[in-house]
């Protein structure tokens, strides 16, 4: 459950409802989504006597009694005003500069395990290398974009800025050892694109990493694969494989065969269809993320450029989310779950472009991630790829939940172009960026995540050399997303179960702001001693502010109960609560 959240009846009087309760302790309890805030309701009293009148009540209540529009006044009970989410923009941080980095912009995983910062990233094969699978990609011929000759690095760092390569034998480049450690020099076959990797706990030793990639199969061989295993096959991972001459002179034998094949069936002759090209979803398995072993397999029929997939230890199963093409038209974001890893249902669509979003855009890629401290907060940064305008994209921020359901909150983009005179002589970054990694910690009391871009839109033509860049983008701690006040707003919280003598805010405040609250008790009552009134405002920028009544802010008392908090903000963004033996 979110931030774990728990269902509780609510004791309100005159309200009969479910609400959720938190336990408010040192872990922060984050602003970055509805959970949080109470919604509040209307209740109907009788302007005669002030009571309220029942819920839901009906004939068999009323009897003769026929009520009037001015024998019945509406009061709003704990309903919010003047306050919403907003996104905070990333600042800029450090470039990372590694072995053949600048020549990869999609895929990479950074895990920070144990203090340390373990870098998988994809760079193109080695000079003097060309893998199968890069002979035959087509993309010299404009028509296939599968970018399968690339090749998996491994690189560390204790800060996320000084990074060291490890020499190693798992491939070995003029005889000697390298930081290289998978991709098309292991599988020349297959290749490799697009990889994401993760660490599955509930595995077998040496299956504990894992990593989902694209890699070549034939359209013949795929649709010969799925006759024989009953899969499903994604027309799109044909059509990556087929080029226009050959559609063109297949004609209507040829289109007959797709056509079956995206409605659902398999066409009866897949003799028709190329022997090269194409592109599936492969696996392979490490007991370390270093020494790897390919599935025999192909794990999904579906053509994927970038996945993010993790462990899920709330389901107990293995989750990617995965780019798509929605009704073949649009790039989305897709999910699949499943609890063995060498085989995987299709995804389903779950964040696509909405009628609001300007109707040339793309969800082009994602980078899932867990907020960091927190295993049930799911976020999503998304790059909305612009066709239209200047060809370029930004990224913006989804946040769940469940990972079922997301929301882009206001605020615009996270992390945005550096610049709008891109091209060819450009600093790179001034073009098309998108997400490479999840959200890490980074530094004291900060968080980041990786990003690349490029000197130049997505699709300029390449006749000259594409720059590319891969950075931080970095937040404060727990100031990812806050619930703002432009003007005056106030709000009541969910419930939370006291498990600390102080309670603590991170805020920031205009000048001419502030932040005042208020204690309720289990039954929403204001506790005498801590009402607005009473309440030391609190002004500036705070990581970790004590909410003070008459100067005092010790609530001993209360710990072990439920309480409520009501806020009241002027000019003012609150990001997170904590409750913490000492202020």
């Amino acid at each position: 459950m979110y931030q774990g959240a728990r269902n509780v009846y609510c004791r309100y009087k005159d309200i009969k409802s479910v609400e959720l309760v938190y336990d408010l302790d040192e872990k922060p309890l984050l602003f970055l989504d509805l959970g949080l805030v109470f919604p509040g309701m209307i209740i109907w009293e009788d302007s005669g006597s002030g009571e309220a009148h029942p819920l839901h009540a009906g004939l068999e209540f009323y009897g003769e009694r026929k009520l009037a529009r001015e024998d019945v006044v509406g009061r709003e009970f704990r309903v919010p005003f003047g306050v919403s989410f907003a996104t905070e923009p990333a600042r800029k941080g450090p470039q990372i500069s590694l072995e053949g980095m600048e020549t990869q912009l999609v895929g990479g995983t950074m895990l920070h395990d144990g203090g340390t910062y373990r870098l998988w990233y994809p760079t193109t094969e080695p000079e003097g290398f060309v893998s199968a699978a890069t002979k035959e990609t087509s993309s010299r011929r404009g028509f296939d974009l599968g970018h399968l000759g690339n090749v998996l690095r491994y690189a560390e760092s204790d800060n996320g800025v000084d990074w060291r390569l490890p020499q190693m034998e798992h491939v070995r480049l003029d005889g000697a050892p390298s930081n290289i450690v998978y991709g098309s020099m292991n599988e020349p076959e297959i290749g490799y694109g697009g990889g994401s990797v993760f660490v599955d706990p509930s595995a077998e030793a040496d299956s504990r990493y894992k990593v989902m990639f694209t890699g070549r199969m034939s359209p013949r061989r795929q649709m010969e694969f799925a006759k024989a295993t009953g899969q499903q096959v994604d027309p799109m991972s044909l059509m990556t494989g087929i080029p226009p001459e050959v559609a063109y002179s297949q004609g209507e034998a040829f289109a007959a065969q797709f056509e079956a094949l995206a409605s659902g069936g398999l066409p009866d002759s897949p003799e028709l269809l190329p022997d090269a090209g194409g592109q599936v979803l492969f696996g392979a398995v490490s007991p370390d993320g270093l020494s790897w072993r390919t599935l025999p397999d192909p794990i999904m029929l579906f053509m994927a450029e970038s996945n993010n997939a993790y462990y899920d230890v709330e389901r107990e199963a293995c989750v990617t989310y995965i780019r798509l093409w929605h009704v073949a038209q649009r790039r989305a974001i897709g999910k699949s779950v499943s609890k063995d890893f060498s085989r995987w249902p299709f995804p389903r669509a779950l964040l696509v472009p909405e009628l609001r979003d300007p109707i040339s855009t793309d969800f082009y890629t994602n980078a899932h991630s867990l907020y960091p401290g927190h295993e049930d907060v799911h976020l999503c940064f998304v790059a909305r790829y612009r066709r239209g305008g200047d060809d370029c994209s930004d990224i913006s921020v989804a946040v769940s939940l469940d990972g079922e359901i997301f929301n882009f909150p206001p605020g615009g983009p996270v992390i945005s172009q550096e610049a709008w005179e891109w091209g060819p002589t450009a600093e790179p970054g001034a073009g098309f960026i998108i997400p490479m990694t999840a959200l890490v910690p980074f530094g004291r009391d900060q968080m980041g995540l990786v990003y690349g871009g490029s000197n130049v839109a997505h699709k300029w033509p390449r006749t000259v050399e594409v720059e590319h860049f891969s950075r931080w983008a970095l937040w404060d701690g727990e100031r990812l997303v806050g619930l703002e006040a432009e003007a005056h707003g106030e709000f009541v919280t969910a419930g939370l179960i006291l498990y600390g003598p102080h309670v603590l805010i991170n805020a920031r405040t205009e000048m001419s702001g502030r932040i005042q609250a208020e204690l309720l008790d289990s039954m929403g009552e204001v506790l005498p001693g801590y009402s607005f009134e009473e309440s030391n405002p609190i002004v500036g920028d705070h990581k970790r502010a004590p909410l003070t009544w008459r100067g005092g802010s010790d609530l001993a008392h209360l710990v072990g109960q439920k309480v409520y908090i009501r806020f009241r903000m002027i000019q003012a963004r609150l990001y997170s609560l904590t409750a913490e033996d000492s202020s």
